[in-house]
């Protein structure tokens, strides 16, 4: 998932889990490893995002999800989006250059 804020990118990959997560415990800055083997890291700007990336074994997948809510809520809320088609091309190529499948479910 990924959220501005100001001008800033945001960043949170978090494990597959069947679990219902709140749009607060998703955002809240910070990393979170549970027993149950939930595991959430949340970082700024897109360098971080690629150390992250670069901690993940080659064949794992990621899946990006948000929506475009631009002209629909007050200008200045925040909510997950994705950045724009650049910075998303650059990072599905990062990935496939680390073997890593990144899925973006942003409608064209």
């Amino acid at each position: 998932m990924s959220w501005k804020s100001g001008e800033t990118w945001n960043f949170t990959l978090i494990t597959g889990t069947n679990r219902e997560k709140t749009f607060e415990e998703l955002m809240k800055p910070g990393s979170q490893i549970t027993k149950e083997d939930f595991v959430k890291i949340t970082v700024t700007g897109i360098e971080q995002i690629k150390k992250v990336i670069d901690l993940m074994p080659a064949d794992e997948q990621i899946l990006w999800g948000g929506m475009d809510l631009t002209g629909q809520v007050p200008e200045g809320t925040v909510y997950f989006t994705f950045p724009p088609q650049k910075l998303i091309d650059e990072l599905v190529e990062y990935c496939k250059n680390r073997k890593i499948t990144l899925y973006s479910l942003k409608e064209p």
